[in-house]
């Protein structure tokens, strides 16, 4: 979700819905998923909707691995679209 952001709805009253769950599968490990629609009042002008799926695994405190599953339905310009991130972070 993080290209879906207020400042970057086209369109008069923008108006963000999203919905999220995570699961702590262990200390270290955590799953989740989340859904979003973003849209304009007009929305002709900008009406996005969203779904991730994600897996984050912490190795102690210095390290972290990120997977995120993301399909992006754009219904004014492209259509759907599929992206993976991996991002890996070491924090020093």
């Amino acid at each position: 979700m993080e290209y879906q952001t207020l400042d970057a709805i086209s369109g008069d009253r923008a108006q963000p819905t999203l919905i999220a769950l995570e699961y702590a599968a262990a200390d270290s490990l955590t799953l989740g998923g989340a859904f979003g629609l973003f849209n304009a009042k007009d929305k002709d002008d900008y009406d996005v909707e969203e779904a991730d799926i994600y897996l984050t695994y912490n190795w102690k405190e210095q390290t972290n691995f990120e997977l995120v599953y993301a399909q992006v339905n754009d219904k004014n310009r492209s259509g759907n679209d599929y992206q993976l991130h991996a991002i890996l972070t070491y924090n020093y």
